[in-house]
């Protein structure tokens, strides 16, 4: 009889198909974009009482089987995870397979055996994950300054061709950083444009916060304003979004006081700095998150599953499960740092802006550091024909360092 389990988790996982044909079990991973094909020999079973290969590493094993009598049955619950990135399918849920055996009385042999064949082949393959895991950036390869002629840089977001856009807020522009590396205007009076991000039909939604709303611009330059405030009232200043495959808008809302406008407090009526959602087509906001104090970078999953929300208020990230319907749940702590803006690569590492750059892997683990020389960096994304080019905003800079992931905003 085989049983299926699954859960939820920020790390990637593949499927493992196992094979348990009468006294013998035969492991088989397969399908994943990057990873060799790998089949274990035959093990013999039970195995060992137990076995823990170290958690740090992207390997995991784990061997248990519990004992019903003295010499009688053995119930045997094989599961293998191997804790690898998807490149397909980033953020893909855990799927274990297990079958129940029964076997007969265990030898030294048949203990010891299962453990000489694991770690064999967990070594090699343990040493070859984190190696993928760590191998981000292109070998050799350090931030290159593109332009230096900005007031300050923000808003980075990346067109399906790869074109960067980004924002010079102070200056109330649009810039353009094309594939072929040419920089040029895209448009002039943005609304004083902060977060930006491509929707589905290729429209720029921008946080346009000189009268704190939300825009869709097209691609002839066409404005349509999406939101102009909630339920009545002025929005503190709409700072980054991001959109989910369903269409759905989620929007951080933090007060920074702008020196272009003519009010100096918040609209008390809001109740503080929240996190709203517009569903697909609606034309109303919703309250997302009423928890946060100063949330602002954002980014989410490309599979719509998972959402993270950097708390500036707190100095923390945290990380949400989405629903079918939009609304969040499962609030978790992802990261003891906050970002300004965030964006996420093929294998689910996120990618903080700040004071420099930090990569946190999908366990919440920070794995990079890279120091832009700038007094603050912030906003960021993939870029390039092959969305291999990391593209960075700070301050009165811009920055592309090449890396060795994709990215998949």
């Amino acid at each position: 009889m085989f049983f299926t389990i699954e859960m939820k988790t920020a790390t990637n996982y593949i499927l493992l198909k196992m094979y348990m044909p009468d006294n013998e079990t035969v492991v088989k991973m397969e399908g994943v974009k990057g990873v060799p094909p790998f089949s274990s020999p035959v093990l013999p079973y039970p195995p060992f009482s137990s076995l823990f290969l170290p958690r740090g590493g992207p390997l995991g094993v784990f061997f248990s089987y519990c004992r019903r009598g003295a010499h009688r049955i053995a119930k045997l619950f094989y599961i293998a995870v191997f804790k690898l990135q998807n490149r397909n399918k980033p953020n893909k849920d855990l799927m274990i397979v297990m079958k129940n055996v029964f076997t007969r009385k265990p030898t030294f042999t048949s203990r010891m055996l299962p453990l000489i064949i694991t770690l064999a082949f967990a070594t090699p393959l343990n040493a070859w994950c984190q190696h993928q895991d760590t191998a981000l950036i292109t070998p050799g390869a350090t931030p290159k300054l593109v332009s230096h002629q900005f007031s300050f840089t923000e808003g980075a977001s990346t067109d399906k061709d790869g074109n960067v856009f980004f924002t010079d807020q102070p200056n109330n522009k649009i810039w353009e950083y094309s594939v072929d590396g040419k920089l040029s205007v895209f448009m002039d009076s943005t609304g004083r444009s902060n977060g930006m991000y491509f929707d589905g039909k290729g429209n720029l939604v921008t946080c346009a916060d000189e009268h704190d709303q939300l825009w869709s611009i097209s691609r002839n330059k066409k404005v349509k304003v999406l939101i102009t405030g909630y339920q009545g009232h002025m929005l503190n200043g709409p700072n980054d979004l991001w959109i989910a495959p369903s269409g759905g808008m989620y929007i951080t809302d933090p007060y920074y006081q702008r020196d272009y406008w003519e009010r100096k407090n918040p609209d008390a009526a809001l109740g503080g700095q929240k996190l709203y959602y517009l569903a697909k087509g609606k034309k109303e906001l919703v309250l997302a998150d009423t928890s946060v104090t100063q949330p602002n970078g954002i980014v989410g999953t490309p599979d719509g599953k998972t959402l993270y929300v950097a708390d500036m208020g707190k100095w923390k990230t945290f990380r949400y499960d989405i629903n079918s319907d939009g609304t969040l749940s499962n609030k978790q702590l992802f990261a003891n740092e906050a970002s300004d803006g965030m964006t996420i690569d093929e294998r689910g590492n996120l990618y903080f802006t700040n004071n420099g750059v930090q990569i946190y892997n999908p366990a919440g683990k920070k794995i990079v550091h890279i120091d832009i020389p700038e007094k603050w960096t912030a906003n960021i994304c993939f870029g390039g024909k092959d969305k291999k080019m990391l593209f960075i905003t700070a301050s009165e800079g811009i920055y592309t360092l090449q890396m060795v992931v994709k990215g998949v905003e």
